[in-house]
C-alpha cells in the first residue's frame, strides 16, 4: 500500500484564463484593501462600485419593484445591498 499521496493542488486544474482571472480578482481585492483603510473608506469604495454595477441609493428611488438594485448605508461604516424579486414589497426604509 501507498499511504504517501502527492496532495494535488488547484492550480494544476485551472486553465489558463481561470488562473488569469483569479489573480486578477486577487489584484481588485488587495487594491480595494489598500483604497479603503477604514470603515468610511470602504463603504465609499463601495458605492461607487455598486454604482457602476446598476445599483441605486434606496432614498433616492421613489418606487420599489421586481428586478430592482438598491443599497442602503447606515452610519457611513455598512452598506446593505438589495436585488428584488417579484413578492410583495413594502418599504419600510
Amino acid at each position: 500500500m501507498n499511504y504517501h499521496t502527492k496532495k494535488k493542488n488547484v492550480y494544476e486544474n485551472l486553465s489558463e484564463q481561470e488562473y488569469k482571472e483569479m489573480f486578477e480578482l486577487c489584484d481588485e481585492y488587495r487594491e480595494f484593501l489598500d483604497e479603503g483603510k477604514t470603515e468610511r473608506e470602504c463603504v465609499e469604495k463601495s458605492i461607487k462600485m455598486a454604482e457602476l454595477h446598476g445599483f441605486k441609493n434606496i432614498n433616492s428611488v421613489k418606487q420599489l419593484k421586481a428586478g430592482d438594485k438598491v443599497y442602503k448605508i447606515n452610519r457611513n461604516k455598512k452598506i446593505f445591498y438589495l436585488r428584488l424579486s417579484a413578492v410583495k414589497i413594502l418599504k419600510t426604509v
